[in-house]
């Protein structure tokens, strides 16, 4: 496979697992109930965050990992250390927007009534 294809290819399954997780974090804030959004969206910024500026070392821990210990497919070895890295960075974005959608939801629930 040449490598304009692989890029491709990295780029569309990135982009794909965390369309995914998006998808999933939305419909925790909506299942969520309003009086524990708080806590829970305090919790997940601060994850996020800590994921978000860790996201290399992460990411080189988990190649590390899969080339040391094969637990399954050759995927994360074809993503490649520079795809789990970004790959961990999406997630912690993912977790910071999360956590700000339920303290959103916290607030205005809390100011309307």
């Amino acid at each position: 496979m040449p490598v304009n294809e692989d890029a491709e290819w990295r780029k569309l399954f990135i982009g794909l697992m965390l369309a995914f997780l998006s998808v999933g974090m939305i419909a925790l804030v909506f299942t969520e109930p309003a009086d524990s959004c708080e806590s829970s969206g305090y919790l997940l910024i601060a994850v996020g965050a800590i994921w978000a500026a860790l996201h290399k070392a992460i990411g080189h821990w988990r190649f590390w990992l899969e080339t040391r210990l094969p637990l399954g497919s050759d995927l994360w070895k074809r993503l490649g250390l520079q795809g789990l890295q970004s790959f961990d960075l999406g997630i912690g974005l993912v977790l910071i927007g999360g956590g700000c959608l339920l303290l959103i939801k916290f607030y205005v629930s809390h100011l309307s009534g």
